[in-house]
């Protein structure tokens, strides 16, 4: 069966003692600021979560890796690596990871990568002003 995953991007999650999750300030694919001069200023995010549901993941303990590059894909943000039990039920796997806090020093799309077991999963999101997402898009239109 093959791996699919969900990834989520937001503020702040928590866990409820019921086992349901709280996902607070969810993002569309991108974060953007009023204006900014990205010459000479870096913009800060309290805390920047990636909420990841896998489905088809097997049962047993796995090796997770995991980071976030800047649009030139220099890696920027806590790598981190540890091994993870995934237990056998059919419900998807979620995994959270926090970067706190995260300080975007570039505009552009910034890349949250992560390998379950050498297999490959990203996420893209967009940082940037309003307006220079407005030119972006324009653009590419």
């Amino acid at each position: 069966m093959p791996i699919s995953f969900t990834c989520v991007v937001c503020e702040d999650y928590r866990e409820e003692v019921s086992g349901k999750a709280t996902l607070v300030g969810t993002y569309n694919d991108s974060i953007l600021f009023s204006e900014v001069d990205w010459e000479n200023e870096q913009c800060n995010v309290v805390s920047l979560v990636f909420v990841v549901f896998l489905s088809g993941l097997e049962e047993g303990e796995k090796t997770v890796k995991w980071w976030i590059e800047d649009p030139d894909g220099k890696v920027w943000m806590s790598e981190g690596k540890n091994t993870k039990k995934f237990e056998s039920d059919r419900t998807p796997r979620r995994m959270v990871f926090l970067f706190q806090p995260a300080q975007f020093r570039k505009k552009g799309f910034h890349t949250f990568r992560f390998n379950v077991d050498g297999k490959r999963f990203k996420k893209a999101v967009y940082v940037g002003s309003v307006e220079s997402f407005n030119e972006y898009y324009d653009r590419s239109s």
